[in-house]
């Protein structure tokens, strides 16, 4: 590579409007609303219908249908492909020892602890017993694979554009579906029905959306603020009629698997408009810093109710009966808890262990000048 960038790769690797860390604006506030959806999905409001009388039966199902939690989970796969090609857009080379070991301790390390506590505690210690018991488990090892798989995926790029590879892979995973549609019924239609093997296959076409929409985000429209918030609310509506079709058609071809990977392209479509709109429009900041949090929220707020169903008091557990409200504020100071332990030291030694391996081949190698790559803070 020259020692000098091309105007193209100055182009694709310094886009501009992003926050003072070099993250695009709006992309947290994203995420930290997705995990909260998930969260809700997981985490019904209002438990026990006798201690919420008052409140006519058909408003509590109302409630409990509005958070589409693998439509969140679609969400944060193109906003992770984003995040992960954004840097390498144009003609920038990838250092493998350093991108892996990054991703990895990253987001692999907070994921083993609460993995372990999760199987240690609560759940039979096989991984297929794991995988299927701990509910989230299954996106964090697609997240997983989808970061190794990546410079592969970046590679073919050069030959074969992201939308063909789009389109490869959707039909991929489309004639796997077909062809296990006894296995969607016996699952329920969830979307992680294809278990740890191929759950991941089925997903890959969401996650390549976002190293497409890292691209393409430049031809995206600035939407106005009717506009802006019509769309928002066709997503919420798509969403939730998709929850309530999974639930109420009894087949096969209303599973998850098929209905939000067609939701993906939609979803794309919206992600690329926001981030576009927050180019113009700061976020607002308190949705920023809970965003900031959010892994942490998707990976504690499960346990939480499940220690105090083994650790907790008497009284700790009539949180889990009635109004959850109490029990929400616990899973987010836990999530934030978590956060600051584990995570912020996770995402510490990550960077630690990447510029380690970075200066170790340099002072190897001992280059005559060093590619002037911008750095870019990790989104």
């Amino acid at each position: 590579m020259n020692d000098v960038l091309s105007e193209k790769d100055k182009a694709f690797t310094i886009p501009s409007r992003r926050d003072s860390r070099g993250r695009y604006r709006g992309l947290d506030t994203i995420r930290g609303l997705a995990a909260a959806v998930v969260v809700l999905d997981h985490i019904e409001l209002f438990n026990s219908q006798e201690h919420f009388a008052h409140i006519p039966d058909s408003l509590v199902r109302s409630i409990g249908v509005i958070w589409n939690g693998p439509a969140a989970v679609i969400v944060f796969f193109i906003i992770s492909g984003f995040c992960i090609h954004l840097p390498y857009r144009g003609s920038r080379p990838i250092e493998l020892g350093p991108y892996f070991a990054r991703r990895l301790v990253r987001v692999g390390l907070p994921a083993a602890i609460a993995f372990s506590y999760s199987a240690f505690f609560f759940h039979a210690r096989d991984f297929v017993s794991t995988f299927n018991a701990f509910s989230i488990l299954w996106s964090v090892l697609c997240e997983l694979i989808y970061y190794f798989l990546y410079p592969l995926l970046r590679k073919l790029s050069f030959s074969f554009s992201w939308v063909k590879m789009i389109l490869v892979s959707y039909l991929g995973s489309l004639a796997v579906l077909l062809t296990h549609t006894g296995v969607l019924r016996e699952m329920q239609n969830n979307y992680p029905a294809m278990g740890p093997q191929l759950t991941w296959f089925i997903g890959l076409p969401c996650w390549i959306m976002g190293c497409w929409l890292a691209e393409s985000v430049e031809r995206f429209p600035t939407l106005n603020q009717i506009s802006i918030w019509a769309l928002r609310g066709s997503i919420v509506a798509i969403a939730v009629v998709l929850r309530i079709i999974k639930f109420h058609v009894h087949s096969p071809y209303a599973s998850n698997t098929l209905t939000l990977n067609l939701f993906a392209f939609l979803a794309c479509f919206w992600l690329g408009c926001e981030i576009r709109r927050f180019e113009e429009k700061r976020p607002v900041p308190f949705l920023e810093w809970t965003g900031t949090w959010s892994y942490s929220v998707y990976l504690v707020h499960t346990l939480v109710p499940e220690s105090i169903t083994l650790f907790g008091t008497v009284g700790m557990l009539s949180l889990l009966t009635g109004s959850h409200l109490q029990l929400l504020l616990i899973i987010f100071v836990m999530s934030y808890l978590f956060h600051r332990v584990i995570e912020v030291p996770s995402h510490k030694l990550a960077v630690w262990v990447s510029r380690r391996m970075k200066s170790h081949k340099i002072g190897r190698n001992t280059p005559t000048s060093i590619p002037a790559v911008p750095t870019i803070s990790e989104s």
